[in-house]
């Protein structure tokens, strides 16, 4: 599980992304992050979602969430994070992630 700092911006990473098939680190993949109230469908107020993760070196992408986000540390929320390269080269993960005061 992940966790975010609450009132903070928040870096949020995918680390080496790479090809399932021959293992060749992928860096012109489009990358983007929502993240979702506890029912896993309702979009976070505070930013506008899906959120682009350029890429920034060795397969990483990143983007940083503001601290605008309307958050409560009694809730976990879901972060979708979306991968796609192209033809047979679109991966996706859902992350649990809980917020702590800052």
């Amino acid at each position: 599980m992940a966790i975010l700092k609450l009132n903070s911006d928040n870096v949020i990473k995918l680390v080496d992304l790479t090809d399932a098939a021959d293992g060749t680190i992928i860096t012109g993949a489009t990358v983007t992050v929502s993240l979702y109230e506890p029912d896993g469908t309702t979009p976070v107020t505070g930013e506008t979602f899906p959120l682009a993760m350029p890429h920034t070196g060795a397969g990483t992408y990143e983007a940083t969430l503001n601290d605008q986000l309307v958050l409560n540390t009694r809730k976990t929320y879901k972060a979708n994070v979306i991968a796609d390269a192209g033809v047979n080269k679109h991966r996706e993960w859902c992350v649990s992630i809980t917020v702590e005061c800052s």
